[in-house]
């Protein structure tokens, strides 16, 4: 079975947060308090959301990721200088852990 496919997308909502997925954004996952939560506690809950909804993005890095190792292993040439000294790399992984991390 696969996931959802698409953009996954953290949102805040009165009630909670939940993960919007797909094409028309459906929800995938929520939350909902049964307290209204403290500031720490809302930064958290909001964290994780973020982290759920960049999991396509860091599979996605990830697989891109083992690629390159496995084209590097093949060859006489490091990771690093199949992806050009880490610039390949870095555009690979950095888009998805910004995503995951808090703004």
């Amino acid at each position: 079975m696969e996931h959802t496919q698409g953009k996954w997308i953290a949102k805040l909502t009165a009630t909670g947060f939940c993960i919007l997925a797909g094409k028309v954004y459906k929800a995938i996952a929520e939350r909902h308090f049964d307290d209204l939560p403290n500031k720490q506690d809302l930064a958290e809950l909001h964290a994780n959301a973020r982290l759920i909804a960049a999991a396509p993005d860091l599979l996605d890095a990830c697989l891109k990721y083992v690629e390159l190792i496995a084209k590097a292993s093949q060859s006489d040439r490091t990771p690093d200088e199949i992806g050009r000294n880490g610039h390949e790399l870095d555009a690979i992984m950095a888009p998805a852990i910004a995503k995951a991390e808090i703004k």
